[in-house]
């Protein structure tokens, strides 16, 4: 009886110190966040989209400048500070749910060390690479998460109410129910068209309910902001000028300073922080469903390309969470193999 107790408060002990210091890291994170990027263009500036003042493109973005004003009204925090508050809420979420997400593609995995590796590609190209803020970056990357956890962990009910939310952030929620699409779609014994669709009938119900609610939602909020200057979409910057400024070592809008490393446009070159050098070095070791979810990197490209500036590097949201998934997956199960031929050599060169 008493070892149990003392293993129940050990367990206790071992959880709260885990989520103490996932805060102590968010804090870290939204601190340094915040010192190294500014709002550079006043017709996006989230003090506007909080009084629908903002251009069109930034407007249809209000869910967290609104939330922002309104606990600045009800709490001591002022509007900069409730920003704040809602990036350390919005990576500490991040971090949480991306480890359950790992708990379901790499069974076994220790998420106390790996959920924090998401990190490093969304500090480097949101804080390091970019100098631009805009307050429903980070929350993007949140919502996009626990949306895919509580879909995953069938909790369809919550996941519903996350993916509603999350429209009013950025309206790339579409996103998530494309990750889905890739994650649960069946193909195998394949015997006939209508085989397939009963095979994922559950599945492509999800998906179309997903679709008409992401589709009205996005008509709505097209509706609320239709009186405010601008367009919805802007043209992006050309990509092709850019890619040639880099071969050419040019400066290039938004890296503006070839003598420092950070504002030369080849550290563009860098995206990701490297980390997805590990996807091609380690192929072997991605099971089948994860190698799909790399199906999603020329989904996301064509959009991309067309609606976004490619050389602004926070505006690879999802791919962040994508391109760690998969590269973790890959390190973990390597390490894992490896640890078990050093193991089994072990044990058949012993006397």
């Amino acid at each position: 009886m008493i070892i149990k107790e003392n293993n129940a408060n050990f367990s206790l002990l071992k959880s709260t110190l885990k989520y103490i210091l996932y805060v102590l890291v968010s804090l870290i994170f939204t601190k340094y966040y915040y010192l190294l990027t500014y709002e550079s263009y006043p017709p996006a500036y989230a003090s506007n989209v909080a009084e629908f003042t903002a251009d069109k493109v930034f407007q249809k973005r209000f869910l967290v400048p609104l939330l922002s004003k309104y606990t600045s009204e009800v709490t001591m925090l002022d509007f900069d500070q409730s920003l704040k508050a809602y990036t350390v809420i919005s990576t500490l979420l991040l971090i949480l749910s991306f480890g359950s997400i790992l708990r379901n593609l790499c069974p076994g995995i220790n998420t106390y060390f790996w959920s924090f590796f998401v990190l490093i590609p969304v500090t480097w190209n949101y804080s390091f690479l970019n100098s631009i803020y805009h307050a429903y970056d980070i929350p993007t990357l949140a919502f996009y998460c626990v949306a895919l956890s509580f879909y995953i962990n069938k909790k369809y009910i919550l996941f519903y109410c996350v993916f509603l939310l999350a429209t009013f952030n950025r309206e790339s929620t579409c996103f998530i129910t494309i990750t889905i699409f890739l994650m649960f779609f069946r193909f195998d014994n394949i015997k006939s068209f209508s085989f397939i669709v009963r095979n994922n009938l559950f599945l492509l119900k999800n998906l179309l309910i997903q679709s008409l609610l992401w589709t009205s939602t996005i008509i709505m909020i097209r509706y609320i902001v239709k009186d405010n200057p601008g367009v919805i979409y802007e043209n992006p910057y050309s990509a092709i000028k850019f890619l040639n400024d880099i071969i050419e070592g040019n400066i290039s809008w938004p890296f503006l300073n070839n003598d420092h490393f950070f504002s030369n446009p080849r550290s563009f070159l860098t995206l990701f922080a490297g980390i997805w050098v590990f996807i091609p070095l380690l192929w072997s070791e991605i099971p089948l469903m994860v190698r799909k979810l790399l199906l999603f990197i020329p989904i996301y490209i064509v959009p991309l390309y067309l609606y976004a500036n490619i050389m602004e590097t926070r505006v690879y949201h999802e791919l962040n969470i994508i391109i760690s998934l998969v590269s973790v997956c890959a390190l973990h199960n390597f390490i894992q193999s490896n640890f078990k031929k050093h193991k089994d050599l072990c044990h058949a060169n012993c006397p």
